[in-house]
Formats: structure tokens, C-alpha cells, sequence
């Protein structure tokens, strides 16, 4: 996996504790370098009261690992992030938006 998208363990593990379910992934290349698909899955149908709580999630570990989550799509058990990576290759980032230091 690329080293810019190991935040996405713990995205899984704070969005499992966040809606009392297992949380799952796997990710997907795109013809863009830049870009990878994330399948989330999430094993349980997220209703509105639950979605916006998840994509702000989504969105604060993204930015705090220097990569943008372009657009999500939404399916009754599972969640697809674009997601953009704002270089190639570097550091292992793996960052956590609600841990202090």
C-alpha cells in the first residue's frame, strides 16, 4: 500500500468506535497516480443522522495526512473515497486528527 495512505487504519478504527461496527477497507488504483479509490466497508446501513458524522471524520484525517478526499459515494454498506494524494511517494503518514501532540 502506498505509505501516504496508512492514516487509514486508524480513519477505520475511529469510524468502528464512532458507529459500533467493524470497519473494513481495501484500496484501488486509479489511471492517476495521485488518486486511489477506498472501499470502506462498513457493514451496516448509515443512515443521514450517521453520514455527515462519517464524512467529517474522513475529512479531518485526510487533511491532517496531507491528502484531499475529492468525493464520496455513498451505498447502503459501503462508503468509496476519492481519495488524492498530494505526492507520489514520501513519509509513512499515519496522523490522527483527535490525538493531541
Amino acid at each position: 500500500m502506498n505509505p501516504k495512505l496508512t492514516w487509514l487504519g486508524g480513519l477505520c478504527s475511529s469510524l468502528g468506535t464512532a458507529l459500533g461496527a467493524s470497519v473494513t477497507f481495501y484500496v484501488r488504483d486509479t489511471v492517476d497516480p495521485l488518486k486511489k479509490l477506498v472501499y470502506l466497508d462498513v457493514g451496516e446501513s448509515l443512515g443521514k443522522n450517521d453520514f455527515n458524522p462519517v464524512q467529517r471524520i474522513a475529512h479531518g484525517f485526510a487533511k491532517v495526512n496531507d491528502c484531499v478526499i475529492y468525493k464520496i459515494y455513498k451505498s447502503p454498506k459501503q462508503l468509496v473515497l476519492e481519495v488524492l494524494t498530494k505526492t507520489r511517494n514520501g513519509p509513512v503518514m499515519d496522523k490522527n486528527p483527535f490525538s493531541k501532540g
